[in-house]
């Protein structure tokens, strides 16, 4: 099984949708290929308070071209052409764990999400990483 941390901007991303967890979408097909049914996936938002706020797994399917009409804030996203991939059992995370927690973590310190940048989405995640988030959530 493969795991993937999906990063999204809360200054464009409506995190409060209902929606939010049911869908990912991707500028790129390559991008959502990368992900197949089955795969864990943790939702990372980005700026002052970063870190994981839910949990989630791909769904059946291949990716789909979708015209993304909810989820974004900004007018230029809005009814813009994304591939996407299907979530299901996305569960929100009572509290986030934050980047700071999880930089402090030897097993996070190799982790993508701290050293390359945002438009590298999704990033992969490996087992110890993967451990250091699992055991905070």
């Amino acid at each position: 099984m493969t795991h993937w941390l999906l990063q999204c901007n809360p200054d464009r991303y409506d995190t409060v949708n209902p929606d939010w967890l049911t869908r990912w979408s991707f500028a790129h097909y390559g991008l959502a290929a990368k992900l197949h049914p089955g795969d864990q996936v943790v939702i990372w938002k980005s700026g002052k308070a970063a870190g994981v706020y839910a949990i989630a797994e791909v769904a059946e399917g291949e990716p789909y071209e979708d015209q993304t009409d909810t989820g974004f804030k900004r007018a230029e996203d809005i009814g813009r052409l994304f591939w996407t991939v299907d979530l299901q059992d996305g569960q929100p995370l009572g509290r986030p764990v934050l980047k700071s927690t999880l930089k402090a973590d030897p097993r996070f310190a190799h982790a993508l999400i701290l050293k390359i940048p945002a438009k590298a989405n999704p990033f992969p995640v490996g087992d110890k990483e993967w451990d250091a988030m699992c055991s905070r959530i």
